[in-house]
C-alpha cells in the first residue's frame, strides 16, 4: 500500500497516512513511521490510517517490509466478537509472491489452518486445484470433528 498513489473514492479522494501505534504520530511515507515506531522502541510496525471517506482505522496493520516495499495489510474489526478471518503471505523467488485472505465461518479453525498450511501444498508445484484438495484432506483428518469452514481467496504472482 505505501507506494501505490491515492485511489479515487465517492466521497473524494483516499488518502493512507501511517499511524505509531504508541504514540498516535503520523506519517505520509510507511518508512518514517517504521524508522520512528523501530528507532524509539514503540512498536515493530505502524497501522495504516485511511481518510476521509473510510469509516476506520487498522486494528493491525504493516507494510510486508523488508520482504515487499509494495504489498501490506489492514486488519478492520467487524461486529462480530470473534475474529474468524486470517491472512498469509509468502515472498518467492525474484517478485514471486503467494497472498491469501481466509474468510472463516462456523469459527476460525479452517481459516487460521488455511493461513498457516495452504500455501505449503499449492507450492508443491502440483496445479492449484490438486493443492487446495490434499490440504482439505489434511484438514479433515487433523481436525475432523470440526465444523468450521472457509474461503480461501489466493493471488500467486
Amino acid at each position: 500500500f505505501a507506494s501505490l498513489p491515492p485511489h479515487p473514492s465517492p466521497g473524494g479522494p483516499l488518502v493512507l497516512t501511517h499511524r505509531c501505534p504508541k504514540c498516535g504520530r503520523t506519517f505520509d511515507l510507511h518508512s518514517s513511521c517504521h524508522l520512528h515506531a523501530t528507532g524509539r522502541s514503540h512498536a515493530t510496525s505502524c497501522a495504516y490510517v485511511l481518510h476521509p471517506s473510510t469509516p476506520f482505522t487498522c486494528l493491525s496493520g504493516h507494510a510486508l517490509l523488508p520482504v515487499s516495499d509494495i504489498s501490506g495489510f489492514c486488519d478492520v474489526k467487524g461486529r462480530r466478537d470473534r475474529v474468524e478471518d486470517f491472512h498469509s503471505f509468502r515472498a518467492g523467488p525474484a517478485d514471486a509472491a503467494y497472498y491469501g485472505v481466509y474468510d472463516g465461518h462456523n469459527g476460525n479453525l479452517a481459516a487460521k489452518f488455511a493461513a498457516r498450511f495452504l500455501f505449503d501444498y499449492v507450492e508443491d508445484g502440483q496445479r492449484v486445484e490438486e493443492g487446495f484438495a490434499r490440504h482439505n484432506e489434511e484438514l479433515r483428518k487433523r481436525h475432523g470433528d470440526d465444523q468450521s469452514g472457509t474461503t480461501a481467496t489466493v493471488l500467486i504472482t
